[in-house]
């Protein structure tokens, strides 16, 4: 089982103040001020004189594109009203494609004797610097492998909408997305699948290569898991027009668990996705979802680390894949061309107490072992509690969440006895019934 994290420690500085996977290289000039901090200052500085622009620029185009001479006010044609839209539409991709350049990407410093989880995998070494060196090379090439889904500019109108891009509302979508693409690379290429570039069109296992699980993601209107496809989905679901709205964790993967079961692609018929909102993740439930555990299941469970920040966490930080990135659209026949827009080349490293506390945690399991396994190490880790009728009850002290084998049963009886029954099964939380 692979767990959708990294996390990177912050206790030094690195000697290195830019790091880029293509080159793999590390420039031994450390600065005192970072280019990330730079950018983000200068970013600051302007941010709002471009946001008034953009709204007076709107604002111009939106009005009627005719008035009389007179004063009078003609009304406009459907030609007039097309015209307007078109470069409303072009206004809007360029400048989402300012705003969201990869010039917001970081260059963050690293501590070159930290050890580095990415996806299950550690980096670390003890040894000379030569040898850290070749680990942190290894570990460049593993994150760059990890494929990258951002925002995209020059769509087609989106379902019910004349939006022609995702940027500012489409980021948890994004990376939904990049959490399913991570767990179908590890069961058809496998973890220790690496991006070689142009190679990769000839280069398969299972039957499956890179560009058939990126295809899934496209940016045309038939891609299985594709924007077109969830904002189809969502509209369906609520009949309001769904492009624009921010979306929740919990509602992106409610979109993309819909679209992976009504998809017809070969390459997901063999996975199942198992969502968990209550903080109660019962055996029972998944085994009937992957059919006793015979089709592997991405289970995802959304917790809650804070009221407003990510408590106790303040020298670790995550490397994170950004999603706020802006790309053009690319035409399924530019796709094996266009291989650079779906691997991420600068790391960005992002403090634990900046981390939104509202997130989600994606477990890939290959069999019944497997969550065994998995649930034993967690608990184990001190991570979650765990209740069984076999084994008996293993607390931890914050638990993200519960395993159970089977769902709980509420008491019945009076509203009393109910009344005592959720405040005794509360206290075995950790919580007090009010």
């Amino acid at each position: 089982m692979s767990a959708q994290s990294a996390r990177a420690s912050d206790a030094g500085v690195f000697s290195a103040e830019k790091v880029t996977v293509q080159d793999i290289e590390v420039c031994d000039a450390p600065l005192k001020y970072s280019v990330s901090a730079l950018l983000s200052n200068a970013a600051n500085a302007t941010s709002s004189k471009l946001s008034r622009a953009r709204v007076n620029i709107r604002s111009f185009l939106g009005r009627s594109l005719a008035k009389a001479k007179d004063g009078d006010d003609i009304s406009p044609t459907e030609e007039d009203v097309a015209k307007g839209l078109w470069v409303r539409q072009k206004f809007d991709n360029a400048w989402f494609s300012f705003v969201y350049g990869r010039w917001r990407t970081s260059r963050s410093k690293y501590d070159k004797t930290a050890p580095l989880w990415l996806l299950g995998e550690y980096y670390f070494s003890t040894r000379p610097d030569e040898d850290d060196e070749l680990v942190f090379r290894e570990f460049a090439i593993d994150y760059y492998s990890r494929i990258w889904l951002t925002y995209r500019t020059e769509l087609s109108p989106l379902p019910g909408s004349s939006k022609t891009t995702d940027c500012g509302w489409g980021c948890t979508l994004r990376t939904c997305q990049m959490m399913l693409a991570q767990a179908l690379t590890v069961l058809h290429l496998g973890r220790d699948w690496r991006f070689w570039g142009d190679g990769e069109a000839d280069r398969f296992r299972n039957g499956f290569g890179h560009y058939d699980i990126v295809s899934l993601f496209g940016d045309h209107l038939d891609a299985e898991l594709g924007l077109y496809r969830l904002m189809k989905i969502a509209k369906e679901r609520n009949g309001n027009c769904p492009v624009g709205s921010w979306y929740s964790a919990c509602t992106a993967y409610g979109l993309i668990k819909d679209a992976l079961l009504t998809s017809e692609s070969p390459l997901l018929r063999c996975l199942r996705m198992h969502c968990v909102a209550d903080g109660m993740l019962i055996q029972s439930e998944v085994a009937d979802v992957t059919e006793q555990f015979r089709i592997p299941v991405l289970i995802v469970v959304y917790v809650q680390l804070g009221c407003h920040s990510v408590s106790d966490f303040a020298s670790l930080s995550s490397l994170e894949m950004v999603p706020h990135v802006a790309h053009a659209a690319i035409p399924p026949d530019s796709l094996s061309s266009s291989w650079q827009n779906f691997h991420c080349a600068d790391f960005s490293k992002m403090p634990f107490d900046e981390i939104d506390p509202g997130c989600a945690l994606g477990f890939l399991v290959l069999s019944k072992n497997d969550y065994e396994s998995t649930i034993n190490h967690l608990c184990l880790s001190q991570v979650i509690d765990v209740y069984s009728d076999e084994s008996g009850t293993k607390r931890v002290e914050s638990p993200l969440f519960v395993a159970y084998a089977k769902r709980p049963q509420l008491m019945n009886g009076t509203a009393e006895s109910l009344d005592s029954g959720l405040s005794v099964h509360a206290a075995q939380l950790g919580f007090e019934l009010i």
